[in-house]
């Protein structure tokens, strides 16, 4: 299983990041899979995921 670790929005440098990002148009984040559909499938099985995906 593959984990994914989100850091904390408390560091004192993530509020100037997170903005410049924004200026920019540019995603923090972001994911690529191979099937966006049979990726959505799956997650949207996941029982911890049930409750935020539509």
């Amino acid at each position: 299983m593959d984990l994914i670790r989100l850091e904390s929005s408390g560091h004192h440098a993530v509020k100037p990041y997170k903005t410049a990002l924004v200026k920019d148009g540019t995603p923090a984040t972001s994911f690529a899979v191979g099937d966006v559909r049979t990726e959505f499938g799956r997650l949207r099985a996941c029982p911890a995921a049930r409750n935020g995906l539509r």
